[in-house]
């Protein structure tokens, strides 16, 4: 069976601290047709996995704000690969040491990926590198709806960065994985020598699951995630400035935000009909409770988790192109696609919430699809037919070298 390292920026868990932690967490959890180690910043508590070694690199200090807004002025790199750049040295010893006793080292950020420029020729014919989404798609998106004329500046010239970077760096991988179709084509329309393709999320279909034990509230939405990610941020202002009162203007409408670090603006909206609840450990109850699940993002990249964790609770999705992609919807069959228009979004919220029973089709068939297709045993298990054929490609030509 392959043998994976798993290499990550931080440890992963809670599960629930992000998106990546999420799917790091879950390819350890879920080993399907691999077995795996963790190697990580030791920055978070931690918590061992069954049948995984987990091995730490010691927690640094990022540089001071002036010098590194310092070396962002003066270097062609982002900002958050800058960040990362104090680990790099480290990170390639511990791994120099370690890669001998796997088949595969899987990088799990694109903030690591200057690493194959340090890496011995042994080492890198082992690495793939997991960006998860193209970071410069998700700029290239927020600079379109950016307000500020000082962070549309700085978006604008982190996304040059953003471009330069993934371009060159990516392309020195003989394998590139992200989540979505529709990033790894962007990255390939930036360098076609850029081996790319994509594996989705994965979402734990027992866990989030509808078991009936809260009551359905009427004329009720839930938006979920961290609500200090520009998209989130963007898509709940969007929403409750312009959609809600067009919505309200018809039916009665109560509008559940749940999710960490919600900013000053969105707490002194806090009323009767807008719930804002800050963190909470378990957002199934929510969930379970709302009409349905809104989804108004205008930006970002990727597979939505939210969205995923959404439909394997059996909930009617309304949602823009942007929240499904990479997800095999059919709109009216198993979600609600609608534009970021605040017409049509509050139309197609108005018909959901306002005949329920008519759309109970679509709760069934989300569910079914994220069984059939999203679930993290069988998305697990095309990561480990990955990692096997790309450990075979390796193997034949080290052997075709000697």
């Amino acid at each position: 069976m392959v043998k994976v390292l798993l290499v990550t920026p931080s440890f992963p868990y809670p599960e629930h601290k992000d998106g990546v932690a999420k799917i790091n967490y879950n390819l350890l959890a879920n080993r399907n047709g691999y077995v795996a180690d963790l190697l990580t910043v030791d920055d978070s508590e931690h918590r061992g996995i069954d049948g995984v070694k987990i091995e730490y690199i010691p927690f640094i200090e990022p540089p001071a704000k002036p010098r590194l807004l310092y070396r962002w002025i003066t270097s062609p790199r982002p900002l958050n690969v800058i960040k990362y750049e104090r680990y790099m040295d480290l990170l390639v010893r511990k791994l120099e040491e370690l890669h001998e006793n796997y088949d595969i080292v899987h990088l799990s950020s694109p903030f690591f990926a200057t690493l194959h420029s340090k890496a011995s020729k042994e080492l890198q014919r082992k690495l793939i590198l997991f960006p998860i989404d193209s970071v410069s798609l998700n700029k290239e998106r927020m600079l379109e709806k950016e307000r500020s004329i000082k962070k549309w500046l700085v978006t604008s010239i982190e996304l040059l960065k953003y471009r330069r970077f993934e371009r060159l760096n990516y392309a020195n991988y003989k394998k590139t994985v992200f989540v979505s179709d529709v990033d790894s084509e962007y990255v390939k329309r930036l360098n076609p020598a850029i081996e790319a393709e994509s594996i989705p999320n994965g979402v734990d279909t027992f866990y989030f699951k509808s078991n009936g034990s809260v009551e359905r509230e009427e004329f009720s939405l839930v938006f979920t995630g961290d609500l200090s990610y520009a998209p989130n941020e963007d898509a709940v202002r969007f929403f409750i400035e312009e959609v809600r009162p067009l919505i309200m203007e018809q039916i009665p409408l109560k509008l559940y935000v749940v999710g960490k670090r919600p900013k000053e603006w969105l707490r002194k909206l806090e009323s009767e009909d807008i719930v804002v609840t800050g963190f909470v450990e378990d957002i199934r109850g929510y969930i379970e409770r709302a009409g349905a699940y809104i989804s108004p993002l205008r930006f970002g990249s990727g597979i939505k988790n939210k969205v995923l964790e959404a439909m394997s609770m059996s909930k009617v999705v309304v949602g823009t192109p942007i929240s499904f992609e990479g997800i095999e919807i059919e709109s009216g069959r198993n979600c609600i696609v609608v534009e970021a228009n605040p017409a049509k979004m509050a139309a197609g919220v108005v018909k959901v919430l306002s005949d329920p029973k008519r759309y109970e089709h679509i709760q069934r068939a989300a569910r079914e699809l994220i069984e059939m297709s999203y679930s993290w045993s069988g998305i697990a298990k095309r990561y480990g037919e990955l990692y096997e054929s790309f450990a075979k490609e390796y193997r034949a030509e080290a052997l075709g070298e000697s």
